[in-house]
């Protein structure tokens, strides 16, 4: 089959399971299918047998509003490829600004504190940018940790990062210059206006504790001043909506240094408490 022609009904197929991009989904998972990521796609040229095959079956996949990064297997984040999973977060550009913030903390910490590490792109992230750092992550789902190990490793990062199964700060122990999480914040109330690509293949666990989201940041806040080396500091990531209660939480820990941060949209992002 000629490619030009399996991309349009790609498209079509995408198109009628009302994907939001279909033709940049199209063209992504065309690449993936015939192992060139960065070339031009020579529209004429005619697939293979075992091309088409993984193609449509991408597709296919997609239309069932699995997202793309789970179909190849990977998330670019913070300029680094990393594993993703159905088991794992998918990360997002707007966590990047967690990373924006901690590389502006003076002075540098050499000791972090991952809750939630999902992927360990933040971890993996932070580490990598700071030799000297040595690290912790925290997951409560095994198969999560799995991903995550392996995301260490491919940057040849576990000599400096240990992982633990945890439900937040159950099984940690130490001090840390820097507590960092995207916990889950989405309440119950938000939870089913998702898009399908979220809500049918992210882990729920991830994305909200039930209720009005804010249990994540009670217990983060709350217990944070006992896992924390002096003037140590706490960043979360937070909803769009929540800036005003975490600060408060934050507020209401004693910490004495609060800051509200936006993202590229303009909308509340992260809280960094001193």
């Amino acid at each position: 089959m000629i490619l030009s022609e399996a991309l349009k009904e790609a498209i079509k197929t995408l198109t009628l399971a009302n994907i939001q991009d279909p033709i940049r989904d199209a063209r992504v998972l065309m690449r993936h299918a015939i192992g060139d990521e960065n070339g031009p796609i020579e529209t004429q040229s005619v697939l293979s047998k075992s091309q088409l095959t993984r193609f449509n079956q991408s597709i296919s996949q997609r239309a069932n509003h699995r997202p793309v990064s789970q179909i190849l297997g990977y998330r670019e984040f913070w300029g680094r490829r990393f594993e993703v999973s159905q088991d794992t977060l998918d990360p997002r550009p707007d966590t990047e600004l967690l990373i924006e913030l901690a590389l502006n903390i003076k002075p540098k910490p050499t000791s972090v504190l991952d809750l939630g590490t999902g992927t360990s792109c933040i971890l993996s992230t932070l580490l990598s940018e700071w030799p000297e750092c040595l690290g912790v992550g925290t997951d409560v789902n095994l198969e999560t940790l799995k991903v995550a190990q392996r995301n260490l490793e491919q940057f040849k990062l576990s000599d400096r990062a240990v992982l633990k199964p945890s439900h937040w700060f159950e099984e940690v122990t130490g001090k840390y210059d820097l507590i960092v999480s995207n916990p889950p914040y989405i309440s119950e109330r938000d939870l089913n206006t998702l898009a399908p690509d979220v809500l049918n293949w992210e882990p729920k666990i991830a994305l909200s504790p039930g209720g009005d989201g804010l249990d994540a940041y009670r217990e983060i806040f709350k217990r944070a001043h006992d896992y924390l080396n002096s003037n140590g500091t706490v960043l979360v990531e937070i909803g769009h909506d929540q800036g005003e209660a975490v600060t408060e939480l934050a507020n209401a820990s004693e910490f004495t240094d609060v800051e509200l941060h936006k993202d590229l949209n303009g909308k509340d992002r992260a809280v960094i408490a001193r």
